[in-house]
């Protein structure tokens, strides 16, 4: 369990109760590297929630920066659980639909909408430009 991972998965604000929950059970898993490999299903048992749930969840949590998916086979035919890395480069209130936004947008516009992102100060710019 990583204790830095679930801190700062509660301290995250504006984000919905079940994609926090969700991120939560995650850094419960996490390892020192805040990499954790939890089934679906065993996520669904922690949180009860539905498997199409969890599945529609983890997409966004992908989308928003706050996770990044790794599906990992055991063979050609396969797939064993993905790995879940958890970003804690993100921090404090953050603005979902913006950086939805941004992820879509390109050039200058892209820019501005970087620009946009510092809200109430926190910095989510080294998230994106990491990336």
């Amino acid at each position: 369990m990583s204790f830095q991972a679930m801190a700062w998965a509660v301290q995250l604000e504006d984000l919905p109760a079940r994609e926090k929950f969700v991120l939560i059970m995650m850094a419960n898993y996490a390892n020192e590297k805040n990499v954790c490999w939890p089934s679906i299903n065993t996520i669904c048992r922690d949180t009860h929630l539905s498997k199409r749930t969890i599945i529609r969840i983890i997409k966004r949590l992908s989308e928003l920066g706050l996770i990044k998916v790794e599906k990992n086979r055991r063979n050609k035919a396969n797939w064993k659980s993905n790995s879940y890395e958890i970003n804690m480069g993100v921090v404090g209130k953050f603005d979902p639909d913006l950086m939805r936004r941004y992820r879509a947008a390109k050039g200058e516009y892209k820019r501005r909408l970087l620009q946009e992102l510092w809200v109430d100060n926190s910095p989510l710019v080294k998230v994106l430009l990491d990336q």
